[in-house]
């Protein structure tokens, strides 16, 4: 893991890996819902996990631009984590592609693309 290629091109299958973990820590029902959300995040961001998730999926993203799959999470995460700037752009670019499965739904995934789109640019 210490060879900087790693990073810079990283595999289909390491970034979904990430991803899933991600989406396993934010969609674990062990608690209530809503309070275990703000939890997850709230540890997330205390870990500084953006800034060392971000550039992996970013370069990802940038080298394989029509991954539904990963851009839909990868807004998720943006979201979650308060990255406003980077979901709503995330949005654009899905425009009506969008995995909702990734957003837990239909309805969580209106509200966060409405979050995102209301809070860019602050």
């Amino acid at each position: 893991l210490r060879d900087p290629m790693f990073f810079r091109k990283p595999s289909s299958r390491m970034v979904m890996v990430l991803l899933y973990g991600c989406q396993a820590v934010l969609d674990n029902p062990a608690a209530n819902a809503a309070s275990a959300l703000h939890n997850k995040t709230t540890l997330l961001k205390a870990l500084n996990f953006w800034k060392h998730i971000n550039p992996v999926l970013s370069t990802y993203l940038n080298a394989r631009p029509n991954d539904e799959k990963a851009r839909s999470y990868y807004a998720r995460i943006a979201c979650e984590l308060h990255h406003w700037n980077t979901a709503n752009l995330e949005f654009s670019q899905l425009g009506d592609h969008a995995r909702v499965t990734a957003f837990g739904g239909r309805k969580a995934y209106l509200r966060l693309k409405a979050q995102a789109s209301q809070h860019s640019g602050q």
